[in-house]
Parts: C-alpha cells; sequence; structure tokens
C-alpha cells in the first residue's frame, strides 16, 4: 500500500541528476510501513481551449513558424495550483464528471483572461494524464461554442493579436502543420497541443472528416486535370484545391517561375518558327518542374491537383510513372470540355484576361485544337464546363473520392 507522506519543492536536485530547469519536488511515500523518498520534475499543466464564435469563427492567436507562416495557435494557459491538485484528485478517483467540471471552469477562465472572450457552452474533449516517472503532467482539452467579447484588449486580456478565423481556413491549417511535423519529426517546436485541439475540435464539428480523405489513409491522390486551352481547368482546379484542402499547381505558373520571357500575352507561339521552338522549350521545363512538385508531395503522402493540357502522350507517361512508384498513391484524371463556338471562345478569352494561359486569340484556340491528342493513357472523366462551377466541382468531387 503506497500513501503520500509529503510532497514540496526543493532548491537542489539529488546529486548528479539533471533537471533541465524544471521545479524539483521531493514526494515523501509510505509503502508498506517504509519511507521511500521520491524525486520528480514539475511540468506546466495546462488548458488549451478551442474558441468558436455564433458565426462559426475560430478564436486564434496568430504565430509564426519558419515553413508555415503565419498560423493558428489555440488559446493556452497554465493551471493554477488548486486546480492542478483538485483536478489530479478528480482523475485518480476516475470521477469523470467531477474532471469535466473542472476542465471547463478552467477553460471559460483560460478564454476570458487569453482572449477576452466569453463562452455560452463549453465541452470537455479530453484529458491528458501523461507520466514518464518523473514527469507528471495534465492537459486539458476543451471546445467553447457560442464566445462573444466581454473584455476589449488591455482590460485585462493577456495575449495580443487575437484574430477570427474561419472555420474551413482552420482546417486547412490544420493540414499544413501536420505536414509540417511529419517533416520535422526530432525537431523541437511549439504549439503541439494547438495540434491535439484542432484535431479533436475539427472532427467534433465535422470540418475533418479524416477517413473521408484518401491522403489521410496512407495513400495520396493526383487529380490531373487536362484539357484544351479556355476549357477550364484552372478554375475548377483552384475550386476543387479549396474544397479538398489539397495542394493545387498550373502549369501556366510553372513557365512563369521558371523562365524569363516576360508575361504570355506578350508571346505569341504561333508567331514564327523561333518563336514556337522557344515555346516548347519552356514548356518542356514547366512539365518537369511540376512533375518534380507532384514527386515531393507524394513522397510526403500529400495529395495533389495539376492542370494542363497534356497534349502529348510522353508528359501523360511521366506523370504516370510518378504515381506508380509510390505504393498506394492514386492518379484520377478529369479531361475537361466545352461547348466550344467562335463566340464562347472570345467570351472566354476576353473574361479571363490575356495574362491567364496563353491562348490569346481565336486562331490560337484553333491552332492548339488542331494539335490536341485527346487519347489517354490513364482512366479518366469528362466534365462539360459548359455547365455551372458549382456543378463541375460536385460532379470531380464525386469522382475523387470514390
Amino acid at each position: 500500500m503506497k500513501k503520500l507522506l509529503d510532497r514540496k519543492e526543493v532548491p537542489l536536485a539529488p546529486k548528479g541528476e539533471n533537471t533541465y530547469g524544471l521545479k524539483v519536488i521531493r514526494e515523501t511515500h509510505d509503502v508498506d510501513g517504509k519511507t521511500e523518498v521520491h524525486w520528480q520534475y514539475d511540468l506546466l499543466d495546462g488548458c488549451v481551449v478551442f474558441g468558436l464564435t455564433p458565426d462559426k469563427k475560430v478564436i486564434a492567436i496568430k504565430k509564426w513558424r519558419p515553413g508555415v507562416g503565419e498560423y493558428p495557435q489555440m488559446p493556452a494557459e497554465n493551471l493554477e495550483p488548486e486546480e492542478i491538485a483538485d483536478l489530479r484528485a478528480a482523475l485518480g478517483k476516475k470521477n469523470d464528471a467531477a474532471v469535466e467540471v473542472i476542465a471547463t471552469r478552467v477553460a471559460r477562465r483560460c478564454l476570458l483572461e487569453e482572449t477576452g472572450y466569453t463562452a455560452a457552452n463549453v465541452r470537455l474533449l479530453t484529458v491528458l494524464s501523461q507520466h514518464s516517472g518523473k514527469t507528471p503532467m495534465v492537459h486539458c482539452f476543451c471546445l467553447a461554442e457560442g464566445c462573444t467579447k466581454t473584455l476589449s484588449e488591455g482590460s485585462g486580456q493577456k495575449e495580443e493579436g487575437i484574430k477570427l478565423l474561419p472555420l474551413a481556413d482552420v482546417a486547412r491549417m490544420w493540414e499544413m502543420l501536420i505536414a509540417y511535423f511529419n517533416d520535422r519529426p526530432t525537431e523541437a517546436h511549439g504549439g503541439k497541443n494547438s495540434i491535439v485541439a484542432m484535431t479533436l475540435a475539427l472532427q467534433k464539428l465535422g470540418a475533418l472528416r479524416v477517413e473521408s480523405v484518401p491522403e489521410f489513409r496512407g495513400a495520396p491522390t493526383v487529380v490531373a486535370l487536362r484539357g484544351l486551352p479556355l476549357s477550364g481547368k484552372t478554375t475548377l482546379g483552384k475550386a476543387l484545391a479549396r474544397e479538398l484542402g489539397w495542394t493545387y499547381i498550373d502549369v501556366n505558373s510553372m513557365r512563369e517561375i521558371a523562365t524569363t520571357q516576360g508575361r504570355p500575352d506578350e508571346v505569341n507561339p504561333w508567331d514564327n518558327g523561333d518563336t514556337a521552338r522557344r515555346e516548347s522549350e519552356d514548356m518542356r521545363i514547366a512539365y518537369t518542374l511540376m512533375h518534380e512538385a507532384v514527386r515531393v508531395n507524394l513522397e510526403l503522402g500529400r495529395s495533389v491537383i495539376i492542370s494542363a493540357t497534356y497534349s502529348r502522350q510522353t508528359a501523360q507517361k511521366f506523370l504516370l510513372d510518378i504515381v506508380k512508384a509510390h505504393p498506394g498513391a492514386h492518379l484520377k484524371s478529369i479531361r475537361l470540355k466545352f461547348n466550344d463556338t467562335d463566340e464562347e471562345i472570345l467570351r472566354r478569352i476576353a473574361t479571363r484576361g490575356l495574362h491567364e494561359g496563353f491562348c490569346a486569340t481565336l486562331e490560337h484556340y484553333l491552332d492548339a485544337k488542331k494539335r490536341y491528342d485527346h487519347a489517354d493513357l490513364w482512366g479518366v472523366l469528362e466534365i462539360s464546363t459548359s455547365q455551372p462551377l458549382n456543378a463541375c466541382v460536385a460532379q470531380a468531387l464525386e469522382f475523387v473520392k470514390k
């Protein structure tokens, strides 16, 4: 039978022990009639809160991390000594109701003191009680809903830079942070508790459906959008990227990055033999860069959406080989078409602007159509972009998630 007799902080650890800058706690126990002394290092017990306003905005403290940029950190604060004692006592007795009462009370205080917001309802997501022998630590993770501003900045609020972010933006940021941590498993980070809070809360709110997205089953997907110029590849690609939270890569953007030829509208690929040759060389570079980006994303286990004409089967074969080289990866190809009357072609050119893509005239489009290869090396879904964008997106999502 083990009984705690005394627990107090001491100025020095036992000889030869490294405290790593942590408080040193000396505990005296009665173990079956014998007195035993145990040393522990006191880690900070804390509470992390995922706060949501009535209009579904997430209360975040904007931080900066190299490689990620600005990211949302969830409001967090250390527990007070009496809160720690009450929480650990409730955990020891396995009193779930008491644990929830204490944790949600702490969450309300944390939210108000850190951000100035008060919650209408607070739910306990989980309590993590960690103990590695000498370092016990407890963290509460709570979801606070119906949050409204109570305190103005400077009137008790501790943190600065409080932002309200759309729920969808936080879900996409979650994916970026997960990829960041996966890429740097041995690097010391701050914000891991925010990742836990975001994961639990987003799943509880239905904003993160891990099981429905191939990327999170260890099977990344490449969605290739192909088709003639003006067929809507960029528009649909960006819309899908927003829906899925995946990386989007446009071959035309790769060309602009890789070359110093100027804006696309300054080059007429069919002007003469020299410019046609130069255009062919530029696009070869652009496809190479795009395929390399696909390869790197797959190695990181990330899904990606790409768009290009893929007018030659040589380029299709490169992509197919890259996907085949990654076990479990999927390739989903979508070929876009539209009712390409002269009037519609000219309308699309005028609507999107000359700086988007390389088709600036009716003659350019007709020449590209003449050289376009409709044969596919992969299975393909055909979508008409003459229909509304939301219908195209719905059709593409159903195909991608099969």
